[in-house]
């Protein structure tokens, strides 16, 4: 019984230090509000790309904690130009949130494992969009395809994929196994 007791708690040690996550976000706020020139912004878990090389920052309709970016065109002062969204470490459980929707709104939303596909939305309105279902993200495309005036995107939320792969963790729960066997062992001997 007390082997079984053992057994099971190096497992759940084994099974939670293996797969602990750790919510992050990207923080628009830090950014000044306003039309913010070039190519890139850089934070600490994402650099985030403009084909327009504008961006506009703000607290767009309401954005949650963390504010919003929207990839800017100063031509026609709208959100029409397309985003990506390289993460520094690969990432799981993705939620974030688009705002500013109007009648000719689109846009076609692609994430990325490397350069595998993982999977696209298209045709949503102001939403929480929730690619948690997705798998181990790297990159974030988002293509405007439609003639409004184009959305803005912020409360990104998400947990970082472990760094240690869980097969390079075998030999360690292989050696608590073992110490677990030897440790009944002795008591078994001294009866």
């Amino acid at each position: 019984m007390k082997l079984s007791k053992s057994m099971g708690l190096a497992t759940a040690l084994f099974v939670f230090g293996c797969g602990q996550a750790n919510a992050l976000t990207i923080d628009f706020s830090a950014f000044a509000g306003g039309q913010l020139p070039g190519n890139s912004l850089v934070t600490p878990n994402a650099t985030v790309t403009s084909s327009s090389g504008l961006f506009n920052s703000s607290n767009f309709f309401g954005a949650g904690q963390g504010g919003s970016i929207c990839p800017f065109i100063s031509v026609s002062f709208n959100c029409q130009a397309d985003l990506a969204f390289s993460f520094t470490n690969p990432i799981k459980n993705l939620t974030f949130n688009s705002y500013g929707y109007d009648g000719g709104d689109k846009a076609l939303i692609s994430l990325f494992n490397g350069s595998t596909l993982l999977t696209t939305l298209s045709g949503y309105k102001d939403a929480l969009l929730n690619f948690t279902a997705a798998g181990t993200v790297t990159k974030i495309t988002i293509k405007n395809l439609g003639n409004g005036a184009g959305y803005a995107y912020g409360s990104f939320k998400f947990d970082a994929v472990s760094t240690v792969p869980v097969p390079a963790a075998l030999p360690l729960f292989a050696t608590a196994i073992a110490a677990v066997g030897l440790v009944s062992r002795r008591r078994k001997a001294k009866r």
